[in-house]
């Protein structure tokens, strides 16, 4: 710890433990994520995968919290929560299921670039695979996934497109 701290000092750059505590966090887990693949030999197991599971502590949503009536709000609220979580590097990223004209699931991670009332926003290539299959199906979902909040948004409905690189997505939160 204090080779890293006289490091950032040198460099005259200022950061706080907390950051200093991630960096090291993140510099652990890669080293373990190379000496685990050098021994790892197969796929893992039932029983190693059924060990992975997390018991989440948080009770879910209550139902008497849900703002029916104000769903933009009620997600400006999560979306604020999550952009302030320091454990989350990109709190706007989120996955964009779509379909293909011949039934196949799709889904890939899409950066959200705007929200509200009228739908949430994202770039897009329209002369990609992704945007070829929403001009031939504009049912597609996205999911915002928060780990440490242990919360997920997901919302579905039929996509609107304004621009032609701005496409929205109503919302049915």
């Amino acid at each position: 710890m204090r080779i890293i701290s006289k490091f950032f000092s040198l460099k005259s750059v200022s950061i706080t433990l907390h950051e200093v505590k991630k960096i090291i966090h993140s510099a652990v887990l890669l080293h373990k994520i190379r000496e685990m693949s050098s021994k790892t030999q197969g796929m893992l197991s039932k029983e190693e995968l059924a060990a992975m599971r997390i018991s989440y502590k948080s009770q879910g949503l209550k139902f008497d919290e849900v703002e029916k009536k104000e769903p933009f709000s009620m997600f400006d609220r999560w979306f604020k929560v999550a952009k302030e979580c320091t454990l989350i590097r990109e709190p706007n990223a989120m996955s964009l299921a779509t379909v293909s004209s011949d039934g196949k699931p799709s889904i890939r991670v899409v950066l959200l670039k705007g929200y509200d009332e009228s739908g949430f926003r994202f770039f897009t290539n329209y002369r990609s695979r992704k945007g070829r299959e929403m001009e031939n199906n504009p049912n597609v979902a996205i999911l915002f996934y928060w780990e440490p909040l242990e919360q997920q948004v997901g919302i579905y409905n039929q996509l609107q497109s304004s621009l032609p690189i701005l496409p929205t997505l109503k919302s049915m939160l």
